[in-house]
This record gives C-alpha cells, structure tokens and sequence, in this order.
C-alpha cells in the first residue's frame, strides 16, 4: 500500500529521499534489494507508460495525449530492452497504431518512411518544449535571485 505522508523520521533512518520512500514502498530498492538503480527507475517508468497508453488508447484513440504516450514508451522501451527486442517491436506496433487512429491507416512502401517522419516531428516537438520548460525555469531562477 502506498502511503505518500511525509515522515522524516523513516526517511532520514532509512537514508532515502522522498522518491526511495515512495519506491520502496512499492518492493522498488528496498533495504534487501540495495539501493535504487537508474535500470529499476527505468523500468518502473516503462511501466507506468505502458498504462498511460493503454487508458489512452481506450479514451481518446488518436489524441495528443495518446500519439505523445506511445511515442515515450516505445523511446524508453528502446533504451530498456534494446532496438531489436520483441518487447521494443510491440511497443513501436503501440505507436504505429496511435499514428494510424489519428491520421489514418497508411498502406504502400511508404509507409514506414511517413511514419518515421512524423515519429522524428513529434520527438522535435517535444524536446523543443522541454528545452522551453528548462529555460523558462532558468529564467525564473535567475529573476528571483536577482530579485
């Protein structure tokens, strides 16, 4: 069961941030399985993706929500499982078929250098928001140090 109040009592003991407390709880760097690695982050966030598109994909087949999902997922199931894994051919059929709810279904030899481009466009999109989120912070930090 997850509990998320804040005691710094059973955090400062156990030497875990906020983080480790919440992920301990769920079996994730435990006291008898060490600390946690980047590969279990990793692995939990593959997971909590794989809902996301999945409640996706029920709700609001073709959205941005769900292209954006599927598009996330199978990136962290590359860098999980390898490029050539079956489990990163399932997840890239998840974003094929995200692609195919919103645009529609692509026939022809075509089809996979269409795919590819509009897969690269929205990585594009999203690291030209993330770069704008990071910068927007920056310039905040900056103004209130200033300030």
């Amino acid at each position: 069961r997850l509990s998320l109040t804040r005691s710094n009592k059973s955090r400062k003991s156990s030497g875990q941030g906020f983080v480790g407390s919440i992920l301990s709880g769920w079996g994730v760097g435990s006291e008898t399985q060490g600390p946690i690695t980047k590969m279990q982050l990793l692995m939990s966030y593959v997971e909590g993706l794989e809902q996301c598109v999945s409640v996706a994909d029920a709700m609001a087949r073709g959205s941005d929500i769900h292209i954006v999902a599927a598009l996330k997922y199978m990136d962290a199931v590359r860098r999980l499982h390898g490029v050539e894994s079956e489990q990163t051919r399932f997840a890239e059929g998840l974003c094929s078929r995200a692609h195919a709810a919103r645009y529609g279904v692509m026939k022809g030899a075509e089809e996979q250098q269409l795919l590819a481009r509009l897969i690269s466009a929205r990585r594009r999109q999203l690291l030209g928001i993330s770069l704008a989120r990071k910068m927007s912070v920056l310039a905040w930090e900056e103004s209130s140090v200033r300030g």
